[in-house]
């Protein structure tokens, strides 16, 4: 189907208002004599014009027709193509128009609305017959915005059309003698082709030349159909778009929800951060104690320049008291609830600096550790997610027993260190002791 577009505007108003007019010239071919066959009034029945033939148009056709002329003259488009299959083929211009007269072109609108429902129609202008009728009930049960259907044929049945009672003065009237008798024979438009000569009884066949006198060829002519409202196209449209709309707002409405959702936990992280910041302070401050003594201890080691084997035992436990501390309840739980755990690394990172500036040994000892730790990934990245938010740390992982072996790895190192240096163990002991308690 080839379409075009028609700007034509066309009011939507209430019947008998102004409809939207739609105009179909439909041909299709004669099933007897193959001859065209002109549609010019919507009926299931169509006499051929060449042989008098009455052909049958099936109503599924029709109701085809009719459905896309009322789409077409809501969207303003033009189609033309061919309708059906087999012999019964139907050749179809439809486009949005208002009817017309064909003789002098005046507009039959206004009159068609006037006319009501009655079957017959004048042209304003010049007079000219044409057709109106209320659209068949058959196409009112498929297409309920189908009013009104004007022809350029007066419809049959109507004081101008087909079945009309036949007056002299609008007949008209061929004279001819019988080929028999020589009788005077009078033909008018209402004989048949083959009729019986009044005077001798004989069967008269009329020419070709008188029969289409008589008889002229309909021309394509228009067949027009009213619309009232909303076609079902637009219908179909209105309902689409109120779907869209409706999805569309389900979504903002999701959206809106999980906003909603994803402040209330900002605001919980938020409240979570500023008690845990209270705790994270009380515990640096315990961190911080526990650092000045382990370094008052190693500064009372050295000046009493004895052996000091408790002492160096005692500083080494809290070395590791402090780093454990600082580790399993500073770094984790400030970066969990704060959700910023940049500074909070780096202090869990470089916490051993003062170790190494006060005690050199034992503060390499614990850089040496580290960087075990760190080769073994026991440093890692983690997420944790709550609901639709999330908050990224990096930490050292002693939680659910993972870190365990690096832990006691640690603290057996911290401890027999000053043990070694004491001479309180062997050099052999306490290889065996960490090979027993590496980790992995």
């Amino acid at each position: 189907m080839q379409k075009r577009v028609c700007m034509a505007d066309f009011p939507d108003t209430s019947y008998p208002g102004p409809l939207r007019w739609g105009r179909m010239i439909l041909r299709s071919t004669c099933s007897s004599c193959g001859q065209p066959l002109p549609l010019t009034i919507l009926s299931e029945t169509i006499p051929c014009p060449y042989c008098q033939a009455t052909e049958t148009i099936d109503r599924q056709l029709w109701l085809q027709l009719a459905g896309m002329l009322d789409a077409l003259t809501d969207r303003h488009e033009h189609a033309e193509g061919t309708l059906g299959e087999g012999a019964r083929q139907i050749v179809y211009q439809l486009d949005p128009a208002p009817p017309a007269c064909e003789k002098c072109g005046a507009s039959l609108a206004d009159e068609a609305v006037d006319a009501g429902y009655a079957r017959d129609l004048r042209c304003p202008g010049c007079g000219d017959p044409a057709g109106v009728a209320p659209a068949p009930d058959w196409i009112l049960d498929r297409i309920a915005p189908a009013r009104t259907v004007v022809s350029a044929d007066p419809p049959p049945g109507s004081s101008s059309g087909e079945g009309a009672p036949a007056s002299t003065a609008s007949l008209q009237l061929v004279a001819m003698a019988c080929p028999r008798c020589g009788g005077g024979l009078e033909i008018t438009e209402t004989s048949g082709r083959l009729f019986q000569c009044n005077f001798c009884s004989v069967d008269v066949y009329l020419p070709d030349e008188i029969w289409r006198r008589l008889h002229p060829l309909k021309k394509m002519l228009p067949l027009y159909i009213g619309f009232k409202g909303k076609s079902a196209w637009r219908q179909e449209q209105e309902a689409d778009a109120a779907m869209r709309d409706a999805e569309r707002a389900r979504q903002e409405k999701e959206k809106a929800a999980a906003t909603a959702i994803r402040d209330a936990e900002r605001k919980e992280l938020a409240a979570k951060s500023v008690r845990s910041k209270s705790l994270a302070w009380r515990v640096v401050l315990v961190y911080l104690i526990l650092l000045l003594g382990s370094i008052a201890i190693t500064w009372l080691t050295a000046a009493a320049g004895g052996p000091g084997t408790g002492l160096m035992v005692l500083g080494g436990i809290i070395v590791v008291l402090a780093t454990l501390v600082t580790c399993a309840f500073v770094t984790r739980p400030i970066a969990l609830a704060t959700g910023y755990p940049g500074e909070w690394q780096l202090f869990a990172t470089w916490f051993w600096v003062p170790f190494a500036l006060a005690m050199p040994v034992v503060g390499s000892i614990m850089a040496l550790v580290r960087g075990i730790l760190l080769a073994r990934g026991r440093f890692g990245s983690s997420t944790i997610t709550s609901g639709s938010s999330s908050a990224s740390y990096d930490a050292i992982v002693l939680q659910q027993g993972e870190g365990r072996p690096a832990a006691l790895f640690f603290v057996a190192l911290a401890t027999l260190w000053p043990l070694l240096l004491m001479g309180i163990i062997s050099p052999e002991d306490a290889a065996r002791t960490l090979s027993w308690l590496s980790p992995g």
